[in-house]
């Protein structure tokens, strides 16, 4: 009867530890696809999601004025967001900074006059979403000298690009909603979200309302994007990562960035409640965290990938987390 009992628990822990293996290999593959070690410690993700400490919640900083577009750089091991400043000329949109943040030092002040929202850093530069000149530029992180990585679609001019994610095969997804353009023209009569392919031509992936938090899964089969009709769809990504057609996902209120983790999990920020919403990859919501009023974005950082830098209209936050974050 022992032995039974015990063999029956060997052939108990060999089928869990196969499902759990079953339940990482497609991370797995992702990461070597990514060969990048700024992704996460994907050996360390659980598939079952592990509440966030609501405690661990700390403010960093309230004299900054509204934040926006975090993101952490593994070559400096360091934050790296933006400020805006809406009491004054906003003829190109509001002045901003990129500010740099190392945990446990004070934000500092890393490029004035940056004309930028989201940022996304990848190796040696930053991604920099621009409403000043309506662009995706790319800033070296040595040498902050900054490039047009595109600025136009179909001969006109973006409106106010947004945020950003990456595909491990170099493209690039970002939103273009109209929030920054001042009394600029919309000249391309929509917002929308595009992809930009590493050899290729910029493709208009869809037209939604005032489009803003965008990311993609850990196994790159889905694209996530956040507009202003309080809805958040996904889109079927093939091999090339290029994307399907539209599928409704949740519903937030006022939904503005968004990041994910290891297991897939969205971490989305609800502008209009001041939350941090946190949902399963099937749209169940799992947490929901009263972070400030006008929550903008979020991004994972830190040396175990767990530390959650949340920016706002009314401070700079971060908050402990048991799942570890991917780079979007």
């Amino acid at each position: 009867m022992q032995l039974t009992t015990l063999r029956q628990s060997q052939i108990r822990a060999r089928l869990a530890s196969a499902c759990a293996l079953a339940l990482l290999l497609p991370l797995q593959a992702y990461a070597e696809k990514k060969s990048n070690k700024d992704l996460a410690l994907i050996d360390q993700c659980s598939s079952h999601y592990q509440a966030a400490e609501r405690d661990s919640l700390k403010l960093i900083n309230d004299k900054l004025l509204f934040l926006e577009g975090p993101t952490w750089s593994v070559t400096d091991q360091a934050f790296y967001f933006s400020e805006m400043n809406f009491s004054g000329s906003q003829l190109n949109g509001p002045d901003a900074n990129i500010y740099q943040y190392k945990l446990n030092d004070k934000p500092t002040l890393w490029l004035a006059h940056s004309g930028s929202n989201g940022l996304l850093a990848e190796g040696d530069d930053l991604y920099v979403l621009k409403h000043s000149d309506r662009s995706v530029s790319r800033i070296n992180l040595s040498t902050q000298k900054q490039t047009v990585v595109v600025n136009q679609f179909n001969g006109k001019p973006f409106n106010s690009p947004n945020d950003i994610s990456r595909h491990s095969n170099g493209g690039i997804y970002f939103s273009d909603p109209d929030w920054q353009l001042s009394e600029r023209k919309n000249e391309l009569n929509s917002t929308s979200v595009f992809w930009l392919p590493a050899q290729g031509t910029l493709v208009e992936i869809d037209q939604l309302n005032k489009p803003n938090g965008i990311v993609l899964s850990p196994d790159e089969k889905w694209l996530y994007v956040g507009d202003y009709s309080n809805h958040i769809y996904r889109y079927p990504v093939n091999d090339d990562g290029s994307v399907g057609q539209r599928q409704p996902f949740i519903d937030v209120d006022g939904p503005d960035g968004i990041t994910i983790d290891c297991a897939g999990n969205l971490y989305v920020a609800s502008h209009s409640q001041g939350k941090l919403q946190i949902y399963s990859p099937e749209g169940l919501l799992y947490q929901s965290i009263t972070v400030a009023p006008q929550i903008t974005n979020m991004d994972f950082g830190g040396k175990d990938m767990k530390t959650l830098l949340i920016t706002t209209g009314n401070g700079l936050f971060t908050l402990q987390t048991k799942m570890a974050g991917i780079a979007r």
